[in-house]
């Protein structure tokens, strides 16, 4: 995952969050799969969620218990990537009259 510099503290929540409530990939794709099948034809509005109310409580006990029974968390870390900022370059332009104001004039004017 990509930070921009001084950013990257705020992801560690990140972490705590993939471990709550991530699923592997197979939970959605099974998901997708559905919707694309023969099973939901002529169906309209579909509203489909792969983690709902019921999931999240369930994520929220699992962690819980995890704590209760001190055993150790899984390893959800988070390869963080640090980007420079972007900084623009700001041209500064001549006073009026100066030799290097005609390199800031308008091709229109006369």
């Amino acid at each position: 995952m990509d930070a921009i510099q001084g950013y990257e503290k705020k992801l560690s929540a990140l972490s705590t969050i993939i471990r709550l409530w991530g699923n592997p990939p197979a939970v959605p794709a099974e998901r997708v799969v559905w919707l694309a099948s023969s099973a939901t034809d002529k169906k309209t509005g579909l509203e489909v969620r792969v983690l709902g109310k019921k999931e999240q409580l369930a994520g929220l006990w699992r962690e819980l218990q995890r704590k209760r029974k001190h055993q150790p968390a899984p390893d959800t870390t988070i390869d963080v990537t640090t980007i420079e900022p972007y900084t623009p370059q700001v041209r500064t332009i001549p006073p009026i009259g100066s030799d290097l104001a005609s390199d800031y004039s308008s091709p229109h004017r006369e």
